[in-house]
This record gives C-alpha cells, structure tokens and sequence, in this order.
C-alpha cells in the first residue's frame, strides 16, 4: 500500500484519507516503520472502504456542479475565445472554454470551476465572518480561501484564518460551523474543553455538524 508517512511530536498514530484518496499516517518521531506497516495491516479494511468513495467521488460526471449543499445542472459551451470561464444564475450552471479534447477540456473546466470556487466562497466567507466576528468579540487578520488536501480551515498564530475552497460544496451550516472553530481559536490556540465551550456557546449544534463533515467531507469533491 502506498501512503505517505508524517512524522510529528505526538504520542499516537493516525490515519488520514485525503480528499484526493492519498493515505497519510501521522507517527510520533520515533515510531519504527515496522509499526506503521502493521497498523496500515490492522486498518487495510478502513482505509479501502473509504479511498474507494473517495475516488468514487473524484470520478463522477461532468452533468452537475455542487454548490453549497445542492447539485445544479452544467451547461458546457466549446469552442469560445479566450480564457475558460464560469457563470452561475442561481438555477444552473454555464461553462464557457475553448478547448475541445477530452482531456484538456478537462483541465480547462477544473481550473475555471476551481477559481470561481474560491472566488465565491471568498465573498460568503468575508461577509460570514464580519457578522460573526462581532457576534463573538474577536476579530482575525487576513482572511483568505485555498484548496487544501487534509484540513477544512485553519487560524495562524497571528490570527490570520484560512478556509479550504472545498467547502463552497457543503451546505451553509457546515460553512459555519467551520468559521466559528477558527474564530474560537483566535482566544484558544487548541482545543481544550475552553475551546469547545466557546463553540457550543454559538453553535449548540455543533457536535452534530461537526459529525456531518466528518461522514461526508470525503464527498465534497468535483472531480
């Protein structure tokens, strides 16, 4: 089995599926490659149940673009000039490229569906975390969006807080829910049961979206 081996200051193992299917084990520094095989031996059942939806989902037609929760028609419009490009009315999806092979039209369309993407999420998160900053009483630095392999977010030291662009595909309480962990983490930098609290007190519900994304957030993929 082929995984890729992070080792870091820890006292546990763990296993993480990456939502592009890569394996990755997290060991403690001086975890010897004989237990590591042996675990990914013990979890090998684990691990292939959840590549294959993994992949499954990297793999899906080209028909409907998620978005926010909710699938919405693609139309492909070929043979257009200049950069691919991507517009959404609210009801469907329209993609304009001018590349015509199979494999590069492609690229061509990921690219364009990636950066509208960050764009948009961008837009909903600026606003998100304006309001909630407030609600909440802190307020973080820079704010930006990326595509990113194995976490939803993340709050720097010097609160500066970045969300993975892959949650423009999960519904808007999942956005939140993602939010409000990294805004808690500008006055907790871990998480203690302090850190958890904080959530609690603006998300009661936060145990069950927290839930949500751990099920299907191998799921929110477009290709």
């Amino acid at each position: 089995m082929e995984y890729t081996l992070i080792r870091k200051k820890r006292k546990t193992f763990g296993i993480k599926i990456s939502l592009e299917g890569e394996v990755l084990v997290y060991a403690p520094l001086k975890a010897s490659k004989s237990s590591v095989e042996s675990l990914l031996r013990e979890k090998e059942e684990w691990i292939a149940k959840v590549r294959s939806r993994v992949l499954e989902g990297l793999n899906q037609g080209l028909d409907e673009v998620p978005f926010l929760g909710r699938k919405y028609s693609l139309e492909i419009v070929k043979g257009c000039s200049g950069d691919a490009s991507v517009e959404f009315d609210g009801s469907r999806f329209r993609a304009f490229c001018g590349e015509s092979e199979a494999t590069g039209f492609r690229e061509e369309l990921k690219a364009a569906l990636d950066l509208w993407y960050r764009q948009k999420l961008l837009d909903i998160v600026t606003v998100r975390i304006a309001e909630l900053s407030a609600l909440m009483g802190v307020f973080p630095g820079k704010v930006s969006v990326r595509f990113q392999k194995t976490i939803w977010g993340s709050c720097s030291w010097d609160n500066n807080i970045s969300i993975n662009a892959k949650l423009a595909l999960a519904p808007p309480e999942i956005i939140d829910y993602i939010l409000v962990h990294e805004l808690c983490h500008i006055k907790h930098k871990n998480h203690s049961s302090a850190f958890w609290l904080a959530v609690e007190s603006v998300l009661p519900d936060y145990k069950e979206r927290k839930s949500w994304l751990k099920k299907n957030g191998y799921s929110l993929l477009l290709f």
